[in-house]
C-alpha cells in the first residue's frame, strides 16, 4: 500500500515503497548476512546498480582488506562465505584496484572501468564500466566499504554521491546495532544458564536431609532468588560419647550464614564456607564464637575482598537444654512461646563484626535455656529485607506477626512465613535467598 501524497509531491512512490519493503525485512531479520542483502535491495531503489561487492578492513593490518560480498544484480557470486561467522575462512588481500580505492579513506568515483586481472576480483567485474566506492563508518573510522558498479562507463552523479554515502552508512548502522543486539541476546542467554547451574549447584552443597536431634523437631526452608545467591545453612553432631566426654555441651550445633550479593562470586564464597565448616572439628566441644573465628580467619586467607558474610551459630545440649550462640553481623534468632497469646522475642546477642572483614575478631557467646515447647527461628536478610513494589521492607514487625499468628509447628512456622512474605511481595519477584531454620523442643 502507498504512503499518503500530500499536494505537490509527485505521483511515483515506487522508490519509497522498496526502501519501506526492505526496512521491514531488515527488521524482521536476526541473520547479518541476510541483512545486507535487504539493504543492498533498499540502496538500489535510489541509486540503481548492477553489482556489488562489499569490503572488510576491521582488525586489519593497514592497506590489508577482505572481500565480504560479491552480487551481480541479487546473485551472490562463488562460494557464499558467512563473513560474520567465518571470518577466518576470507583471504585477505593487498593492492589492486580495492586497495588504491580505500587508501584515500574517502567516496570515489571511478570511469571507463573495466577491471581485468585484479588481485582481489579478478575478472568478476570486469563487464562494468564505473564504480563507486563508498566508506561505511564505524567508531568515525572506514572499516567497511561498498563497491558498487554499473554497465555505463559514465559513474555517478554528485547527487546520488550523496545520497548513497547517506543511506549506506545509516543501513549499516542498523546492520550493527542489529548484530550488537543478537550478541548481547546470546550472551545474556549463555550468563542465565551459567548462573541456573551455579544455584543448582548452590543448593546442592546445602543438607539434603535435616538431622535427626534428640527431642528436636526442625523443618529448613530454602527460597532462591532469579541469580545464585549464598545462602548457607548447615549442622554438626557429636556422637554419644564424645557428647559425654565434653560434660554435655554442645552436643550438636548448627549454622546460618549469608554472603552479601548475589550471582557466581557469592555462590563460591559460600562453597568455601561449606568446606571450611565440613573441615572444622567438633571436639572436643562444639564451641559456636571459636567456629566463627576460624571462620574468619579462612575466608580472609581465602581472599574474599569485596564481599563479606554474615553468620550465626549455635550449640545445644538436649539435656540441660541449654543454648549457646555466637553472631558475627547476623540477625538475632527469634523464640516463640507456647500458647496464642506468648510474645514473639529476639534471643539477646551480641552482634559482632561480619566474617571475611577484618583479622583477630572476637566474639561474643551468649546463653539462653530453652523450654519444651519453644520454638526457635534462625533466618537470613532476605527474609527481612524483602520489598514490596512500593519499596516497603517486610521486616522483623511483620516476621513477629506471622509467627504469632501460628502454633509454633515448625511446619506451620514456615507456611504462615512465607504466605506473609509472597502478599507482602504481590508478585515482585525476591531480589534475595530467603533462608528459614525452624525447631521446635519436644519433651
Amino acid at each position: 500500500m502507498s504512503p499518503t501524497l500530500s499536494a505537490g509531491q509527485p505521483a511515483d512512490t515506487s522508490r519509497l515503497d522498496g526502501l519501506i519493503e526492505s526496512l521491514r525485512a531488515i527488521s524482521r531479520s536476526d541473520d547479518p548476512t541476510e541483512i545486507g542483502r535487504h539493504a543492498g535491495r533498499g540502496i538500489r531503489h535510489f541509486v540503481p546498480f548492477d553489482a556489488i561487492a562489499s569490503v572488510s578492513v576491521r582488525d586489519l593490518p593497514a592497506g590489508c582488506y577482505k572481500v565480504t560480498r560479491r552480487m551481480i544484480g541479487n546473485r551472490p557470486l562463488r562460494e557464499a562465505v558467512n563473513p560474520w561467522r567465518d571470518w577466518a575462512r576470507l583471504e585477505t588481500h593487498r593492492g589492486g584496484f580495492i586497495g588504491d580505492a580505500i587508501s584515500a579513506h574517502r567516496p570515489r568515483v571511478f570511469t571507463g572501468l573495466y577491471l581485468r586481472n585484479d588481485p582481489a576480483l579478478g575478472d568478476d567485474f570486469g563487464e562494468y564500466g564505473s564504480c563507486l566506492a563508498t566508506p561505511l563508518f564505524d567508531g568515525g573510522e572506514a572499516l567497511n566499504w561498498n563497491f558498487i558498479f554499473r554497465d555505463s562507463p559514465d559513474g555517478f552523479t554528485p547527487s546520488e554521491v550523496e545520497l548513497m554515502i547517506l543511506v549506506s552508512n545509516l543501513l549499516g548502522q542498523a546492520t550493527r546495532n542489529m548484530v550488537t543486539a543478537r550478541k548481547v541476546e546470546e550472551l545474556n542467554a549463555r550468563i542465565t544458564t551459567q548462573l541456573h547451574e551455579v544455584a543448582e549447584l548452590q543448593r546442592s552443597l546445602l543438607p539434603r536431609r535435616l538431622p535427626d536431634f534428640p527431642q528436636i523437631e526442625m523443618v529448613a526452608h530454602y527460597q532462591p532468588c532469579e541469580q545464585a545467591g549464598g545462602d548457607y545453612y548447615d549442622f554438626a553432631q557429636m556422637t554419644p560419647e564424645q557428647c559425654a566426654a565434653a560434660g554435655g555441651s554442645g552436643c550438636w550445633g548448627a549454622i546460618v550464614a549469608d554472603v552479601a550479593g548475589h550471582g557466581a562470586r557469592a555462590a563460591v564464597i559460600m562453597a568455601m564456607m561449606q568446606s571450611i565448616v565440613h573441615a572444622y572439628p567438633i571436639t572436643p566441644r562444639l564451641q559456636p564464637d571459636r567456629v566463627l573465628e576460624h571462620l574468619n580467619e579462612q575466608l580472609l586467607a581465602k581472599g574474599i575482598d569485596r564481599s563479606f558474610v554474615t553468620a550465626l551459630c549455635m550449640s545445644y545440649d538436649p539435656l540441660s537444654r541449654a543454648l549457646r550462640f555466637a553472631s558475627a553481623g547476623h540477625y538475632p534468632p527469634r523464640l516463640k512461646k507456647p500458647g496464642a497469646e506468648s510474645p514473639v522475642t529476639a534471643l539477646p546477642v551480641e552482634a559482632g563484626l561480619p566474617l571475611g572483614i577484618e583479622p583477630r575478631v572476637r566474639y561474643e557467646v551468649s546463653t539462653a535455656e530453652l523450654q519444651v515447647g519453644d520454638t526457635l527461628v534462625l533466618y537470613t536478610d532476605g527474609v527481612i529485607e524483602s520489598f514490596n513494589a512500593k519499596r516497603e521492607m517486610f521486616g522483623l514487625g511483620r516476621l513477629d506477626a506471622a509467627l504469632h499468628h501460628c502454633s509454633g509447628e515448625p511446619g506451620c512456622v514456615v507456611e504462615s512465613v512465607t504466605t506473609a512474605l509472597r502478599e507482602h511481595e504481590s508478585g515482585q519477584p525476591p531480589a534475595d535467598d530467603q533462608t528459614l531454620l525452624v525447631m521446635k523442643v519436644r519433651g
